[in-house]
């Protein structure tokens, strides 16, 4: 593995305007659905970490887990519908550029 540091936001955008050039809409919403749900176990890690956490918390935290693994799959069966890799495979290429 490279010692290089991966910035998943401008992945993330270049993934999302890869999804906009092919206006392909369930894959844009699917691609929203998860960017939220790593924005609430962000958030419950950081509640978890300082230990300002309920029981509440941590079964949330899980269920969101779950989620956005499920959540992921989605994704990545949604991208491999496509020939080259789907929008990661597009991605990638112009990346290499």
């Amino acid at each position: 593995m490279s010692d290089a540091r991966i910035d998943l936001s401008a992945q993330a955008r270049e993934m999302v305007r890869a999804a906009e050039e092919r206006s392909d809409f369930l894959f844009l919403t699917t691609f929203k659905r998860y960017q939220v749900q790593l924005q609430i176990l962000s958030s419950l890690e950081q509640k978890i970490r300082t230990g300002e956490c309920s029981p509440e918390d941590i079964k949330a935290y899980n269920d969101t887990t779950a989620a956005a693994n499920k959540t992921a799959a989605a994704l990545r069966s949604l991208d491999q519908r496509e020939p080259e890799g789907g929008i990661r495979g597009k991605w990638e290429t112009r990346r290499k550029r």
